[in-house]
């Protein structure tokens, strides 16, 4: 269900482009802590809000100003929840090596942002302290940011969570985007190791940091914000391009144990050699498979006009149709992982989830068109170690393949099933996750 469709969907606060808050809004979600503002007037009481808030509204009372709009455009869309731990508004905790300054020109929401820039590397630090400590015991963190340079190198970007100290903390990885050219978004890591014994409920200091040679880094942060965890981690099963095997070897194996998958369909594969048929793709799909959106001729979006992307989609779009199979249209994968910020822009007037790259995922996640994903082809045992974390950490885990040894899928869903039975995962598609963010 697609944002220009807002119709059909209640929506979580859903944000795009230059945002101004909406009074009122909240999120159908009750994990998701979403910042709300509160208008109220003298007559007639009107409840807003939840189901069940009694918060009201009453005609007298001036709405609450809009927050100022995000600076530059922001690029595709993002979910507006959570609880702000940082607006930027107030940088005397942040430190860093380099240049480390407000900037009133972009911001996220707020009357500025930090702007940082150094060579080589990034070391920014944001102290909470032993007084007023930052507490991750149930919640995962995200953030804004507008990745600007480098623009020819994807670093690994790390966030160290200290609890309380150098000796005892997490560590967040994710890539360093500014190669994406997406101006402002949203990113949600997730913890992918602990080192020494870390106590979250007292987090004392977040370090920002990265590598990179020779490179400039040039990037702002927007603000900082956490989120409810699930009571346990979540796996998607993804498989890309409409190979036959998904249909002959992996789904059998998942059907016995009732688990679901997402197909990322390619329109001009279907129905050849080695390729799904359409009653494959139905039959998946009765089965509880999400059929996604995958571009008629697995196109790298970054590389075609913007005008042959919204053509690709409405052939697309066209197909799920004529297939009987409309709920085809609702999600997409990126086709080698491959976007900016023109054509996520695209992407987000047609869908409100679009799957990519990136390893592990937080589940309360805030950036819908970058859902984090991680190729599996011939490395199951990597793909059981971001399943392990997901369970561990409470995270997302969307593992996916082209084509495997069928026994060394059947290890893979063998291994998420004793950690379902254990009570530690479920295994969701696509729609599941829908449900949850909106």
């Amino acid at each position: 269900m697609a944002k220009d469709r807002s119709g059909t969907t209640r929506r979580a606060f859903l944000a795009t482009g230059a945002l101004a808050f909406a009074a009122g809004c909240t999120s159908t979600n009750d994990s998701a802590s979403t910042p709300t503002s509160t208008p109220t007037n003298s007559s007639t009481t009107t409840p807003v809000g939840t189901p069940g808030s009694t918060t009201t509204q009453t005609e007298t009372q001036t709405p609450t100003p809009a927050a100022p709009q995000v600076s530059p455009e922001y690029l595709g869309s993002y979910i507006d929840s959570g609880e702000v731990v940082d607006d930027m508004s107030d940088l005397s905790e942040w430190s860093g090596e380099g240049t480390v300054r407000a900037d009133e020109e972009a911001r996220f929401h707020g009357d500025q942002s930090l702007y940082y820039e150094n060579t080589g590397s990034v070391s920014l630090t944001r102290r909470f302290g032993y007084a007023d400590p930052l507490d991750l015991s149930d919640k995962s963190l995200s953030f804004s940011a507008w990745f600007d340079e480098p623009k020819d190198a994807q670093p690994t970007f790390t966030v160290f969570a200290k609890a309380p100290d150098r000796h005892n903390r997490v560590r967040m990885e994710m890539s360093y985007t500014a190669n994406k050219k997406a101006g402002w978004q949203r990113y949600d890591p997730s913890t992918t190791a602990i080192e020494g014994s870390p106590d979250l409920s007292n987090v004392t200091e977040l370090r920002f940091a990265a590598y990179g040679g020779d490179h400039d880094f040039k990037f702002h942060l927007g603000d900082l914000r956490v989120h409810d965890k699930p009571e346990k981690g979540k796996v998607i099963f993804r498989f890309d391009d409409t190979h036959r095997q998904h249909y002959s070897d992996f789904y059998p194996i998942l059907d016995d144990y009732g688990y679901p998958g997402i197909e990322a369909v390619v329109k001009q594969a279907v129905g050849n050699a080695d390729r799904l048929t359409p009653s494959h793709l139905l039959e998946m799909r009765d089965a509880g498979w999400d059929l996604c959106h995958h571009t008629r001729y697995h196109d790298n979006i970054a590389e075609i006009s913007e005008k042959t992307l919204r053509a690709d989609i409405a052939e697309m779009n066209e197909f799920f149709d004529d297939l009987g199979a409309p709920e085809g249209k609702d999600y997409a994968i990126y086709t080698f992982g491959a976007y900016d910020g023109a054509s996520m822009d695209v992407m987000a007037d047609n869908f409100d989830l679009v799957f990519g790259g990136g390893g592990l995922g937080n589940y309360n996640l805030t950036n819908p068109m970058a859902v984090n994903s991680l190729g599996s082809d011939g490395d199951v045992d990597g793909a059981i170690e971001l399943v392990d974390q997901a369970a561990e950490f409470r995270s997302l885990a969307v593992p996916f393949f082209h084509q495997e040894d069928p026994e060394e899928f059947q290890r893979l869903v063998d291994h998420v099933h004793d950690l379902e039975q254990a009570g530690k995962v479920d295994v969701i598609n696509a729609s599941d996750l829908h449900a949850y963010l909106y």
